[in-house]
């Protein structure tokens, strides 16, 4: 489990700092959409998808390549689902980039709503397994110490 878990971190890590980038920079196209030029904000969509694509493939396909191990295969589960979504969101920006199509842009609101439910739902799965395996290394360590305080050999009887 632990090295489930140590695994998965520099590849959160990477697709989350990402994922905040880009959430900004989708933030402001959506607010060029209410009054932008749509040539412009089609290109710049586009960009963007180009961009943060990339990294949130990767870090879906290495997810991809890591086997979970029995009961952590839900956290497993909703952390390739949030990047399929972060995935699909950005196949749609570049979408709208070739097509011009920006009225589709508003997709993406629900794609990233979709993809925060599978991330609460990691984060409810990731902090459980940390909690086990917290529990279970405090539990080891407990029998350790309590192992180690008991005689290694038995006392001399009295034969009297």
């Amino acid at each position: 489990m632990a090295r489930f878990l140590v695994d998965l971190k520099p590849i959160l890590g990477s697709a989350t700092d990402a994922r905040r980038t880009w959430v900004r920079r989708i933030g402001i196209l959506m607010e060029d959409a209410r009054k932008g030029n749509p040539a412009i904000l089609a290109a710049a969509a586009g960009s963007i998808g180009r961009e943060y694509t990339p990294t949130f493939r990767s870090a879906r396909d290495r997810i991809d390549r890591i086997t979970a191990p029995k009961g952590a295969l839900e956290c497993h589960r909703t952390l390739s689902r949030w990047l399929d979504k972060l995935v699909q969101s950005g196949e749609l920006l570049i979408e709208v980039g070739s097509s011009g199509n920006v009225n589709r842009i508003r997709e993406i609101q629900e794609l990233l709503a979709e993809g925060r439910a599978h991330a609460v739902r990691f984060n409810e799965e990731y902090l459980r397994l940390i909690s086990n395996l917290g529990a279970r290394v405090a539990e080891l360590s407990s029998r350790r110490r309590e192992n180690a305080l008991r005689p290694t050999c038995k006392p001399p009887t009295n034969p009297g």
